[in-house]
């Protein structure tokens, strides 16, 4: 680096005494001596704009290496920490295993004292003295397993990890989330529905749902948990729904859409939903009349979907129901079929 200001040094007192020289020899009008000038000038110029590149790159190669040597000092102390931890977890499994054997010793010091298999006379003092001498050890056992367990962090569910918050060697505070789990095999999903609506459902009904990330694909479920309190906001209720063995198809946080069979009527007639015309709190439908007049029939509507309504009074099957272009008809308009469904 000191090697780098001594260039950029002289590179910058060349420069001043050609242009002291370009100065100088303008003063003399002679064309051959300013054009010497002019290039010993033009040269001191491009010298001292590679030194400053040169000083500008050395710079950021300073900063560059003050950043690895500090990524570098973080790696070891975490590396540190991280043997310390490991160091203490052996500590105390060799603290278990030494009380095990103490625990083990003592109880058979206990059992041949009670057997009266000793050389000497044992006094019942010597008994109690043993048998205190074994409840210390597995105190001290118990309390040594404790901090063992604590050791290791058991996730309370079979998933797998989604995000990790903490590192090696990082302190944490009680109730701080370490790591986010998604349990494996299933994916819940929480639907938010209106008090009408919530009427309708029952735990176990069938779920067929939709998300983004699969467009052409239906996932089915069935409704595993019904919350009977409303949210104070906006007055809607909670359902659950699980979709088993979805886990590796839906991602968590995913948003989704779904339809509950919550009633299923056989050979129901149903129209399409953008058939229905409401009007003035009448509800009717266009039909085709001798293939060339649309009609205007009230109809009783039933149970609803997102794409179907069904039809309880008003039409037979037979009826050809309008479909389209509903905002342009009135009863009497003439019309003219070119295709069905």
């Amino acid at each position: 680096m000191d090697e780098a200001q001594r260039q950029l040094e002289t590179a910058q007192a060349a420069y001043e005494a050609a242009k002291a020289a370009y100065d100088l020899t303008l003063e003399g009008p002679r064309a051959e001596d300013i054009a010497v000038a002019e290039e010993r000038l033009k040269q001191a110029e491009a010298n001292l704009r590679n030194a400053q590149a040169a000083q500008k790159q050395r710079d950021i190669l300073r900063s560059q290496l003050e950043s690895a040597r500090s990524q570098l000092r973080q790696a070891e102390t975490q590396l540190e920490l991280a043997k310390a931890a490991q160091l203490r977890r052996q500590i105390v499994e060799k603290d278990i295993e030494a009380l095990q054997a103490q625990i083990k010793q003592l109880q058979a010091t206990l059992k041949l004292a009670k057997a009266g298999r000793v050389r000497k006379v044992t006094a019942a003092k010597d008994i109690e003295l043993a048998k205190a001498q074994v409840e210390q050890a597995k105190a001290m056992l118990d309390n040594a397993l404790a901090m063992l367990s604590k050791t290791v962090i058991v996730a309370p569910v079979s998933g797998y990890i989604a995000s990790k918050n903490v590192e090696v060697g990082n302190t944490v505070s009680p109730g701080v989330p370490l790591m986010r789990l998604v349990a494996a095999g299933a994916v819940e999903f929480e639907v938010n529905l209106s008090e009408s609506d919530f009427a309708k459902v029952q735990d176990g009904q069938p779920v067929f749902v939709r998300v983004d990330t699969l467009p052409n694909q239906v996932l089915k479920g069935f409704v595993s948990k019904l919350v009977p309190v409303a949210e104070a906001a906006s007055r809607q209720f909670k359902i659950k729904v699980i979709l088993p063995g979805a886990d590796r198809l839906v991602k968590p946080g995913s948003f989704a859409r779904g339809e509950i069979v919550v009633r299923r009527i056989p050979n129901a007639l149903v129209v399409p939903n953008e058939c229905i015309v409401e009007w003035q709190g009448k509800t009717s439908v266009f039909v085709v009349v001798d293939g060339k007049t649309a009609r205007q029939k009230p109809v009783k509507v039933g149970m609803r979907t997102a794409q179907w309504a069904q039809i309880l009074e008003g039409l037979t099957e037979n009826d050809q129901v309008i479909k389209g272009g509903l905002e342009r008809l009135s009863d009497g308009t003439p019309v003219k079929v070119i295709g069905g469904e």
